[in-house]
């Protein structure tokens, strides 16, 4: 009898280790704040916004796997959105029901971009939050960082001239093949942007459709894009800026949209949630799949998450950054401000899984190609055989525009990276349907090698070349045709027979 009791007691004691181990197995990672609020019994009642990630499963991977097949960018964005607005539904209708059995009193916020809900919470619940099947990650709902510049000082407004920020990357050439970002529409993640400066106003896509589809600004109660600090408005300048006396940014051509989710000068927080919604926003304006005139060609990061909020490498972005790149958007970021140390840009900039994984972009003087002191260098946190930033483009006293209608010059990794968004721009205008893969590639590979030979932690690949980068990017399968001017001579009136020239 004694040794059936002992079998059956070491069974038990066996079956308790099995549970505890694929317990700990399925439980779903903590960002280290929420791990420090548990490990405090003071902080157990407190509450706390997290982000709740779950596994979408193979139906988000199939959906972009699909799209793979579309040659067009409309084929490829409809079969991306639609994919994830379904695998997201599906994902989250299983973990739902589980919270609110958990925590009856939840509200959540749904996201689709990446399966996901964002919800305050007890802390002393987060354990049973991250034990739920198909849970992949809980992470405190932190605040997001804009990257300040590192220089700012007014200007008087400029007449016509050619910027060295602009010939440094051989932006004119592209110009004077009438490639100047027409057509293209670009967006910004950053403090707003001040819809009614002069540079700008013409250019705001709200001006032709909804405020709802061209403006996101979660914690504002602007009705219209506005910029308390001036940093978007200078920023979003580098890319489209100019006036009838003036051109300053990239690709003048161009349309803007901006989603205002970073410090505006305001009390109010903007947090990770709000970056998420953003990228929701911008991938579908209109909440139309089948269309593509409503979605940006690139979107230009200048925010990034403290190490202290999360680990070197985390990966809460990675997902959403890969949806949002997979629906045809170009995502840009800047490197940070945190140099010369190594290993200090900041997240998602330090992403390397992959060579175009994410595109952070460095900044040199433009009137040296010397990597600015401040600029944040590789490699990445990641893994440090991996070499960051992708490129560097000028950053050191750039004019554009700012708030109050003004001008000014701006230093810092958040000036260099509109260049290089702008110059997404005017390549997609080249070819539409190009990819975001084909882009990036084509970035990197004009890019002339500056310091160390070879590819390095200060300068990436080196310093892009707008016209050369137009030789890696396939040929449209249709001319971009435009009436660039008409005359009709004579009394101005068409009859029968008679012709005039366009």
């Amino acid at each position: 009898m004694s040794i059936y009791l002992k079998k059956i007691s070491f069974f038990i004691i066996a079956f308790s280790l099995i549970l505890a181990s694929n317990s700990a197995v399925s439980a779903a990672a903590l960002s280290p704040s929420l791990e420090d609020m548990l490990a405090k019994s003071s902080s157990q009642d407190s509450m706390v916004s997290v982000i709740v990630f779950v596994d979408g499963g193979n139906d988000c991977l199939a959906a972009k796997a699909a799209s793979r097949g579309k040659s067009s960018l409309r084929g490829r964005h409809e079969m991306v959105v639609s994919g994830l607005k379904a695998a997201g539904s599906n994902a989250l209708a299983k973990i739902e029901s589980e919270i609110y059995r958990i925590y009856p009193d939840a509200d959540m916020q749904e996201f689709w971009i990446a399966p996901a809900v964002v919800m305050d919470i007890p802390v002393s619940l987060i354990p049973a939050i991250a034990e739920i099947a198909g849970v992949s990650s809980v992470i405190e709902n932190a605040e997001v960082e804009f990257i300040e510049p590192v220089d700012s000082k007014p200007s008087v407004a400029k007449t016509a001239q050619v910027y060295n920020h602009i010939t440094s990357l051989n932006i004119p050439a592209l110009w004077n093949l009438g490639l100047n970002g027409r057509g293209r529409l670009v967006c910004s993640f950053d403090t707003g942007v001040e819809s009614s400066h002069p540079a700008l106003a013409p250019k705001w896509r709200g001006n032709s459709v909804a405020n709802s589809a061209a403006w996101f600004a979660p914690n504002s109660t602007d009705s219209i894009p506005s910029d308390k600090s001036g940093h978007g408005t200078h920023t979003m300048g580098l890319m489209v800026g100019s006036t009838s006396a003036d051109s300053f940014g990239v690709a003048p051509g161009a349309e803007w949209i901006t989603a205002a989710v970073i410090d505006q000068g305001q009390t109010l927080s903007k947090t990770i949630s709000d970056i998420l919604a953003a990228f929701q926003w911008a991938v579908d304006p209109d909440g139309n799949p089948a269309t593509v005139s409503d979605m940006p060609d690139v979107i230009l990061n200048s925010w990034g998450i403290p190490t202290t909020v999360m680990p070197p490498c985390d990966a809460t972005f990675n997902q959403v950054i890969d949806n949002v790149e997979a629906a045809g958007i170009v995502t840009v970021y800047a490197a940070g401000n945190e140099g010369p140390e190594p290993q200090s840009l900041r997240l998602p900039a330090n992403r390397a899984s992959s060579p175009l994984n994410a595109f952070a972009v460095g900044a040199v003087d433009q009137t040296t190609n010397i990597v600015a002191s401040f600029s944040s260098r590789g490699p990445s946190s990641c893994d440090t055989t991996q070499i960051k930033p992708e490129v560097v483009a000028p950053g050191v006293n750039l004019y554009s525009c700012t708030k109050d209608g003004s001008y000014g010059l701006k230093s810092g990794t958040s000036m260099a990276a509109p260049l290089i968004a702008g110059m997404v721009a005017l390549l997609r205008q080249y070819n539409p349907d190009a990819t975001v893969e084909q882009i990036k590639n084509a970035i990197i590979s004009s890019a002339r090698d500056l310091g160390t030979p070879g590819e390095d932690n200060n300068y990436g690949h080196g310093l892009p070349d707008a016209y050369k980068a137009l030789s890696f990017i396939p040929a449209p399968p249709v001319p971009d045709v435009y009436v660039s001017g008409k005359v009709i001579g004579g009394d101005g009136i068409a009859m029968p027979g008679e012709t005039f020239d366009l």
